[in-house]
């Protein structure tokens, strides 16, 4: 069995670009139905029982990709989309609420502009 590393006291944060569109659709069954939103791949986290750390996307432990165009991809999707999303799942692989201030200003901006074109949304964490 290969050991688990050692939380770090600060996360590695790296900034990618998204190159697919914003929403997706999960893989998990009782989630399909959903759109689901992630602002970052990783997690400063690293719980033993996470299931993302398995992903070919993910960054490593206790390293967290944040997508820094993300905000302004939804902006230019969310105009052109004919059929918008009812409910967005947030966070499917990733911690929504991590205290790194871009990450959270893209969330804030994010769920404005979802909660006022009268979408519902879900959010999962792990705190």
């Amino acid at each position: 069995m290969k050991p688990i590393p050692h939380r770090q006291s600060s996360p590695r944060i790296l900034q990618w670009q998204r190159r697919a569109g914003v929403f997706t659709q999960p893989k998990l069954p009782c989630l399909a139905a959903y759109h689901a939103l992630n602002l970052t791949a990783g997690c400063p986290n690293e719980c033993h029982y996470c299931y993302a750390q398995t992903y070919a996307h993910h960054p490593g432990w206790g390293t967290v990709a944040f997508y820094g165009n993300l905000l302004s991809r939804l902006r230019e999707e969310w105009s052109e989309m004919r059929a918008k999303p009812k409910l967005v799942y947030f966070s499917t692989a990733c911690e929504p609420f991590l205290p790194i201030e871009p990450i959270l200003d893209d969330l804030y901006e994010i769920t404005a502009l979802l909660l006022d074109s009268g979408n519902s949304c879900i959010w999962s964490f792990s705190f």
